[in-house]
């Protein structure tokens, strides 16, 4: 009985963790960006590539006012395991403009969207 007990905790710790872990995610951005035409800028989202989850730029071919330059994932460097890191997304004011790009954090594998954010972009 006591074991049972203690799974039970274990599991609602876990599932507990797995929700507000994705919360977490999404609040820790810029919501907008003002920038010049040319100018680059760059923005970073936690994930967790390694267990098979990130983000992926949902209306890109709506949006004219940037481009993409660049995407990379760079590791927490830590010794831990399944600690996660931050994407950076590079991108460049091409035309001037407002526009708002919607990134889903999904499971690579399913494609279930995790999460949502939307960032308005500025372009002078």
């Amino acid at each position: 009985m006591k074991s049972l007990f203690v799974s039970i905790i274990i599991l609602t710790i876990i599932l507990l963790g797995c929700k507000s872990g994705s919360s977490y995610i999404a609040k820790k951005f810029k919501e907008t960006y003002t920038v010049d035409v040319g100018q680059e800028f760059i923005i970073g989202l936690r994930s967790h590539l390694n267990n098979g989850y990130l983000w992926k730029w949902d209306n890109e071919q709506k949006v004219d006012v940037i481009d993409s330059i660049s995407w990379h994932y760079i590791t927490l460097n830590t010794n831990l395991t399944d600690v996660g890191g931050t994407e950076k997304w590079r991108f460049k004011g091409v035309k001037s403009g407002e526009d708002s790009i919607r990134l889903h954090y999904i499971a690579c594998e399913t494609n279930v969207i995790i999460d949502s954010i939307n960032i308005v972009i500025q372009v002078k």
